[in-house]
């Protein structure tokens, strides 16, 4: 199992306070004080959709070193 709260994860927002959770969960990832700022929404919701996406961010660089591994050990053989 990872160290970090596999996903999916969504954005929560709560009168513009934003978190982003486990997918349907109560489970709280991140609640960052900077989300919490009614000065820049556009940002805040930009950033907490950058960080929900995350963990698919991660799978798909995994497959690609995967990918590149198995493409490389074949070219050696």
């Amino acid at each position: 199992m990872p160290d970090y709260t596999p996903g999916p994860w969504d954005i929560y927002d709560s009168s513009g306070i934003l978190s982003v959770m486990k997918a349907n969960s109560n489970l709280e990832v991140v609640h960052w004080a900077g989300f919490d700022s009614s000065h820049f929404p556009k940002q805040n919701r930009a950033n907490a959709r950058l960080i929900s996406k995350a963990p698919e961010m991660l799978e798909a660089l995994e497959g690609i070193l995967k990918a590149f591994d198995e493409h490389v050990f074949i070219r050696n053989i």
